[in-house]
């Protein structure tokens, strides 16, 4: 509850666990959830699953990778408590880690993976090479998203506006799914004001999408920057695969507030990107300006 930020985006909090624990799609359809970096197990036992598996200083993503190889289920009955960022910024600095640990596991989805000595044929299950490329896909859904838009702004065939409303809903998914099981527990839970519940996931989730969508530029640059370096040092460099900047660390460095001056100086890059893209816009296609200007805008 420390910020406006933290409101919207850390999503439903609290001890109710009927209605906020879910299912893995993973585990229920082929008996392997998968590990978030939280979990208890055995020690012994989850190390001798990954003898061998990893060259040293290669892995800065761990998660998805032990997971795989520890085959973990989920647990719906445990409560943990989490500290989550305090702005915006904090945020994308740990998003940029993300992708570049999701992408550092690129190797792993090739016939012969590196291993601590040499390298071995791919044992992977087919499912658990399609969770490492599905973290892949996620990752670069805001430049994907962006290019579509802009195409659709440009030289996609078709109404610019059907091109448009394609690209409004690709994120807007969480935002209808709350809306339609959020209505139908309001409608038949016992417990005492369900509307007002219903009313205040659902405005967040309308934040979290329409921020979503003025934030992509700078997502899409961050985005694009974390692959490339993570590609460079993969495949050319092999130095500073493990560039890590604690949770902690990262709000000493911008503060537990955010400046204009501080926002200006870290997207600077994404402001100048949506210029660019408006002039390419009202170059190309100048019909399709008064549709893009708010998104510009």
């Amino acid at each position: 509850e420390r910020s406006l930020f933290t409101r919207v985006f850390a999503g439903d909090t609290g001890l109710d666990l009927y209605t906020l624990a879910v299912s893995d799609t993973y585990q229920d359809l082929f008996g392997a959830g998968i590990y978030i970096g939280k979990g208890i197990y055995d020690v012994d036992a989850f190390e001798r699953s990954l003898v061998g598996r990893v060259p040293d200083n290669s892995l800065l993503s761990h998660d998805l990778f032990e997971g795989v190889h520890g085959r973990v289920g989920l647990a719906t009955d445990i409560i943990l408590y989490e500290d989550y960022p305090p702005h915006y910024l904090v945020t994308m600095l740990r998003l940029h880690r993300w992708v570049r640990g999701d992408w550092q596991l690129l190797p792993w989805l090739f016939p012969n993976p590196p291993r601590l000595t040499g390298r071995a044929p791919n044992d992977l299950a087919l499912i658990d090479r399609w969770k490492l490329a599905d973290n892949l896909r996620r990752s670069v859904l805001p430049p994907a998203l962006l290019l579509l838009f802009l195409g659709g702004w440009t030289v996609l065939p078709g109404s610019p506006w059907v091109w448009t409303l394609v690209g409004l809903l690709t994120p807007a998914f969480s935002l209808v799914t709350s809306a339609v099981t959020g209505l139908w527990h309001a409608l038949t839970t016992t417990e005492a004001h369900p509307w007002q519940r219903f009313g205040h996931t659902l405005r967040n989730n309308a934040l979290r999408w329409l921020l979503f969508l003025a934030f992509l530029p700078h997502e899409s640059l961050l985005t694009l920057d974390a692959v490339g370096r993570t590609l460079v040092r993969l495949f050319i460099r092999r130095r500073k695969m493990l560039e890590w900047t604690t949770a902690a660390r990262a709000v000493r460095l911008f503060g537990s507030e955010v400046t204009v001056a501080t926002t200006l100086l870290r997207m600077w890059p994404s402001i100048l990107l949506v210029a660019l893209l408006a002039l390419l816009v009202s170059i190309v296609k100048p019909s399709a300006l008064l549709l893009s200007a708010p998104f510009f805008l």
